[in-house]
């Protein structure tokens, strides 16, 4: 693909008029797709896809179109050419962008991982003796991802990389259930083995009567699950130029010196281990990593192109959103061993969901707990918990209250597959808070 990508690029610069640039921005995959349901096959499936959105310049004046490319030559040169007359077209009727940031240094590079993974047969031969006899609920995504970059401006920018991202829930009855994710790079059978039956532990105890809790403040285990639903919303507008400087971030208390996080939470953009590519759509290379807060304060911000011209300020790679893409969390020192016997007596907060900002500016957060959430006494678990709503600040989850991180951290790939498999990624660990308020 990458061949034919650059045979795209040179038909388009053969038909450029005076003054105008190009660069376009390919992304495709090739994924497979298992549905499961009653611990069966129930929707199996193949996408094979490349869009490409071409983006027209002229002077401070540009526009795109994305188009779908079929494979086929003559069909694509057309689609390309219809789309080339439209933009340009459409640079007739619209004024300077001021805030328009291209990258336009000259260069080449290329970035791919091996490809590691089984075959669709053989995730299926590994997956389906283990689910048989289990209400396995789920889905399966695994396959490559390819991003590319050609430009008039001498750029040829390739990336692509395999995945697999296996997302259950195992139900015991009605709303019980216990769900979990295992996603990666390379397929270990003993790996999904060991949490099907780390499952089914808990399912035994779903199997008990539930504890229904009085509404206050409890001591809690946020496992890395939960963890993820929580910073996946301070991250929606938590680390981004744009909204600090329009006072639209949640951690606004951090950014004007109001309030901080706990001293040992470090959060950090890691390019280097991400699966998306070492360039974002306009060019501009992401690289290293992008200290977030450092020692429970604010520190470096992710900056997108037309925040770096409208501020003044350098480009970090980040796209138009200022959403991480690999973000991730240091890992502290409680043992995984530990966990119970420290959490003495509270609760066990496996999932969350409805997670959502209660009051934005103020970082206030509320979500209901969700699956395999338990009450746990005198450092062991007793019994599954009725549905609960927490309402807290961010500033009391990740400093006032918080009194350890674990050691051991888990990896998530984005499942969003909403035009594409996302390859975005978060590598959390678990956090132990003195006192989480839950309201119902």
């Amino acid at each position: 693909m990458q061949e034919y990508f650059q045979e795209l690029k040179k038909y388009l610069i053969e038909k450029l008029k005076p003054q105008e640039e190009f660069s376009c921005y390919l992304s495709g995959e090739e994924s497979d797709f298992c549905r499961f349901n009653h611990g069966k096959i129930r929707q199996p499936g193949i996408v094979k896809q490349n869009y490409l959105t071409l983006r027209l310049i002229k002077g401070k004046k540009q526009c795109e179109q994305q188009v779908g490319l079929s494979g086929l030559r003559n069909n694509d040169l057309e689609i390309l050419q219809a789309a080339l007359e439209k933009l340009r077209h459409s640079l007739m009727f619209i004024p300077d962008d001021p805030h328009f940031n291209i990258y336009t240094q000259a260069k080449q590079d290329i970035s791919t991982t091996d490809d590691a993974l089984p075959t669709r047969e053989q995730f299926l031969d590994d997956i389906l003796p283990v689910i048989d006899k289990h209400d396995f609920v789920g889905y399966l995504a695994s396959g490559r991802n390819w991003y590319g970059l050609e430009s008039s401006f001498n750029q040829s920018l390739w990336s692509s990389a395999s995945s697999f991202n296996l997302d259950w829930s195992i139900y015991l009855n009605t709303d019980k259930a216990v769900k979990q994710n295992y996603a990666g790079l390379a397929w270990d059978k003993n790996a999904f083995e060991s949490k099907v039956d780390s499952a089914n532990d808990q399912i035994k105890i779903l199997a008990k009567a539930p504890k229904t809790i009085q509404p206050g403040s409890y001591r809690a285990y946020l496992a890395p699950d939960a963890l993820a639903e929580i910073i996946s919303i301070v991250a929606y507008r938590g680390f981004g130029q744009r909204f600090v400087e329009t006072k639209q971030t949640c951690l606004h208390k951090a950014y004007s010196g109001q309030d901080r996080f706990h001293k040992h939470v470090q959060i950090f953009e890691n390019y280097e281990s991400s699966l998306t590519p070492r360039f974002n759509n306009l060019g501009f290379p992401r690289s290293g990593k992008v200290s977030l807060i450092k020692d429970g304060l604010p520190d470096q911000l992710l900056v997108s192109p037309s925040s770096a011209q409208e501020y003044g300020s350098i480009c970090t790679g980040s796209d138009a959103f200022e959403y991480p893409v690999s973000l991730e969390m240091a890992a502290g020192s409680l043992q995984q061993k530990d966990i119970l016997t420290k959490l003495h007596t509270g609760l066990y907060i496996s999932n969350l969901w409805y997670t959502n900002f209660s009051d934005l500016v103020a970082g206030r957060l509320t979500g209901m707990t969700r699956f395999a959430c338990f009450w746990v006494e005198n450092g062991e678990i007793v019994a599954p918990i009725n549905v609960m709503r927490f309402d807290d600040s961010i500033f009391n989850i990740f400093g006032h209250q918080l009194e350890a991180i674990t050691e051991d951290r888990q990896v998530f790939l984005s499942t969003d597959t909403y035009q594409s498999r996302s390859l975005r990624s978060m590598h959390l660990p678990g956090l132990l808070v003195e006192g989480i308020n839950f309201t119902l």
